[in-house]
């Protein structure tokens, strides 16, 4: 899990969340371009240990559909980072600044937009 450890050791000397940093990687596939964020933490070594995490979220940007992003905002607070250029179309700001955390939290967003055209229906399923 990111920010498990305090920080880049294994001891409880720094504040939780330090070393923690997203990076935006865009890669591209077969049937279109793969877009995401990486939320990662710096190591010690190159690879990683047992214990150190990391995960993704991303999308397929193909014909039709677009995918927007915004790699690092902070996660404290009312999400105006992000929700503002969201809410005016449905975009995020396609923002790649990133920065490591010297103990704040830190959040990223992929945003995903298509219209059906006419002849598609769109059909909401519950779980």
């Amino acid at each position: 899990m990111v920010g498990w450890f305090r920080t880049f050791t294994r001891d409880f000397q720094g504040a939780p969340n330090q070393g923690n940093h997203n990076q935006f990687v865009s890669e591209k596939v077969d049937t279109g371009t793969m877009k995401g964020v990486v939320f990662d933490r710096n190591r010690t070594s190159a690879a990683p240990r047992e214990a150190d995490g990391q995960f993704a979220i991303a999308a397929l940007e193909s014909p039709g559909v677009e995918v927007s992003y915004h790699a690092s905002f902070p996660a404290e607070g009312d999400g105006k980072a992000v929700w503002t250029r969201f809410a005016k179309d449905g975009r995020l700001a396609n923002s790649d600044v990133s920065w490591v955390s010297d103990g704040e939290k830190l959040a990223g967003a992929v945003a995903v937009r298509f219209t059906p055209s006419n002849r598609e229906r769109r059909k909401s399923s519950r779980w």
